[in-house]
Parts: C-alpha cells; structure tokens; sequence
C-alpha cells in the first residue's frame, strides 16, 4: 500500500510520524513543515516532492533509513538536527537542496541524479558534515553536484560517476 500527500496542498504539524511498515509514502505536497524531529521508518519506498518549487521543512531534523528507496526534488530543510538520509538509494528527480541546520549534519547513499538536475548540498552559513555515497548522472556530462560548507568537513565513499558516464559538473565551496 501507500500513503499519498496531494500535489498542491500544504501539510503542517507539529509531530509526524511514519510507523514501521511495508509501505510508500508520497509527499507530493508543495509546502511541508513539521516541529519535530521525523523518522520515516516505512520500508516502502518515499518520495519528498515531485518539482524543485516543493519544500520540506524538519524543525528537529529528518531521518530516513528505512525506505527501500528515496525520491526527492524541492528543498529539504532541517532548521535544527541532521538530515540522515542512510545509504540506500536517493535519486534526485528535480532540482533539489539539502539545507541542514548550521551545525546539523547532512547524510545521504548513493545519489542518482535525473537528466539536467542540480543537487545543491549545505549553505554557505554551515559548517556541518556532509557525507555522500556513490553518485551518478542519468547520462554522460550530465547533472551538477555543488557542495556549500563553510567550514565542515565533506566526504565522498563511493564512485562519482564511471568510466562512461561522466557527472557534468562537481562544486565545492
């Protein structure tokens, strides 16, 4: 089964709370804001919005370890906490920005980044920890992965890229 968010309407709460379960969700919501920390503990697949207008905000951060898979594009935000997003697959469908609090850290898998899209990780503001997996463009010189930190460290553990399929463009600042 699935849980849906409708495209165009808004969300806000205070505490939200996927349970365990073999379940998707979709947020396909334009505006999502929620007080507390999130885990999403579905083993389903989610996906976090369907346009890079879309924005999630995390008041305490947002953990999503347990989903088979991940679908994101708009801004995630985590005003406090950290952004864990773990190492199963996160594929980047719009443009999309993970903004983590100043010192929260941001924690995606491997990244598979649609045709054109930029993934824009931290502010020039943060000195978080960024960590990414693997990533890959949907073709060759293809896709933009630009790192914003100001002074936290930044990890890559997986390939970016492969011999054939060349990522368009990687910035750090």
């Amino acid at each position: 089964g699935s849980v849906t968010f409708a495209d165009g309407k808004a969300v806000y709460a205070s505490t939200f709370t996927p349970a365990a379960g073999a379940y998707a969700v979709v947020m396909n919501s334009d505006t999502a804001a929620v007080k507390n920390a999130v885990t999403f503990a579905n083993t389903g697949t989610l996906t976090l919005g369907n346009s890079a207008s879309d924005s999630f905000t995390f008041g305490s951060g947002v953990t999503a370890t347990a989903p088979s898979s991940k679908t994101v594009a708009g801004t995630i935000t985590a005003t406090n906490g950290d952004i864990n997003f773990g190492t199963s697959a996160t594929t980047v469908a719009a443009v999309t920005k993970f903004d983590g609090s100043a010192s929260g850290a941001i924690t995606l898998g491997d990244v598979a980044l649609a045709s054109g899209v930029t993934l824009t990780a931290g502010d020039a503001s943060d000195s978080n920890s960024i960590t990414f997996g693997k990533i890959t463009p949907a073709s060759n010189s293809n896709g933009t992965v630009a790192v914003v930190n100001a002074g936290g460290a930044v990890s890559f553990t997986g390939d970016i890229g492969t011999s054939s399929l060349y990522l368009g463009t990687l910035t750090l600042s």
